[in-house]
């Protein structure tokens, strides 16, 4: 899931962490818990409403592990030849999509 803008690069205490350190479990389900290194800027704040947004979309499952997948290959490993199929096999008008925004 494309998450956009991620506060947890730019402004979180737990820039190295997984998703395990940013909430926990309470009866309702899981909680998220954000701890920020200093105030929102006004022109961010904006950006952190929709990342909220799209995170509280998030379902999390407790008897998971908490790790990362590339879901663009059946292995769901990353490889380069995978990003590469990924970058050039998603064309727009015969322009790969990475290069449309150039």
């Amino acid at each position: 899931m494309d998450l956009g803008f991620s506060p947890k690069n730019n402004n979180s205490d737990l820039k190295d962490k997984t998703i395990e350190n940013f909430g926990n479990w309470s009866t309702q389900g899981w909680e998220w818990k954000f701890s920020w290194r200093r105030e929102w800027f006004e022109w961010e704040r904006i950006m952190l409403e929709e990342f909220m947004e799209n995170i509280s979309q998030v379902s999390l499952c407790p008897i998971k592990e908490d790790r990362r997948l590339w879901n663009d290959h059946p292995s769901y490993t990353f490889s380069v030849k995978s990003a590469y199929n990924k970058i050039f096999n998603h064309t727009s008008r015969g322009v790969p999509v990475v290069f449309e925004h150039l």
